[in-house]
């Protein structure tokens, strides 16, 4: 089976569209297999608050797609507009420079986006 590539695009400080977000990703590694899959979950905007460490209910969840693959990846242009600092980032979360580009580079390579 070809690897199925769907990035996840989280961009406003709201707990249950987050919450939705994840619960898609698992669906997706649920329902086609974690070999099948290659997901992403981009925070970028007010989303970056959804990744901080501090007081994160949702940090099991998010550590759980970490181990079975999912790139969490915030963007280090909203870290620094909402003065967020790398250590107050959950761990398994990666920076990246740019949330938008990020987005635009894997549409461009094809895979699926999907803003819940």
């Amino acid at each position: 089976m070809t690897t199925i590539n769907a990035v996840f695009h989280v961009d406003q400080n709201d707990r249950a569209t987050f919450q939705l977000a994840l619960s898609n990703i698992k669906n997706l590694l649920s329902e086609l297999g974690e070999l099948d899959v290659s997901a992403e979950l981009v925070a970028n905007g007010e989303g970056i608050r959804l990744l901080l460490d501090k007081d994160n209910d949702l940090k099991q969840s998010i550590n759980d797609l970490a181990a079975k693959g999912v790139r969490l990846l915030a963007c280090e242009k909203a870290m620094k507009r909402y003065e967020v600092e790398r250590p107050m980032l959950l761990a398994r979360v990666t920076t990246i420079p740019a949330g938008v580009v990020q987005l635009v580079k894997r549409q461009h390579e094809g895979w699926a986006y999907v803003k819940p």
